[in-house]
């Protein structure tokens, strides 16, 4: 019997140490994460608003792979705007990030986004708040307050 109990409280130990938890205390619960820890291209999280006319503003975070420096991420993001006919608003490059504001066509709709790209090991963090541009001044405190919260954690 003690063999059993000491087995579970280390596996629960163990789980815990590896995990990562996603807490929502304004909702009222946490969840597990399904993230790993590979850092291949893929979205690791979305977070959605409640829809309005037929959109929920969101932020996604995605992962994606790129060897290059900060500097070199914001050349190649702007060529693929000007590529999409995707309107820069503001742009900053900071030591450790870089911050875009901008809209365009999207899906057949109007939109405006915030993104933040922080660099990681061989790879690209961005969080990127998305909105209907009729609903950027309704949401864009709440979106951009959550783009901006993505920080690195240090080990």
């Amino acid at each position: 019997m003690i063999k059993k109990i000491v087995f579970f409280v280390l596996s629960m130990y163990s789980l815990n140490a590896m995990s990562s938890e996603l807490r929502f205390d304004e909702l009222g619960f946490k969840m597990q994460s399904l993230s790993d820890s590979s850092m291949s291209s893929h979205q690791a999280v979305m977070l959605t608003l409640p829809p309005e006319n037929g959109f929920s503003s969101n932020v996604t975070v995605i992962i994606q792979e790129y060897e290059g420096t900060l500097a070199e991420y914001k050349a190649l993001t702007l060529e693929q705007f000007k590529k999409y006919g995707i309107s820069l608003l503001n742009v900053h490059l900071a030591k450790k990030y870089v911050v875009f504001e901008y809209a365009g066509i999207a899906q057949d709709k109007k939109l405006h986004w915030y993104a933040k790209a922080i660099k990681k090991e061989g790879v690209i963090l961005l969080a990127t708040g998305s909105s209907l541009d009729e609903l950027w001044v309704k949401d864009k405190d709440k979106l951009i307050k959550s783009v901006n919260s993505m920080k690195l954690i240090k080990k």
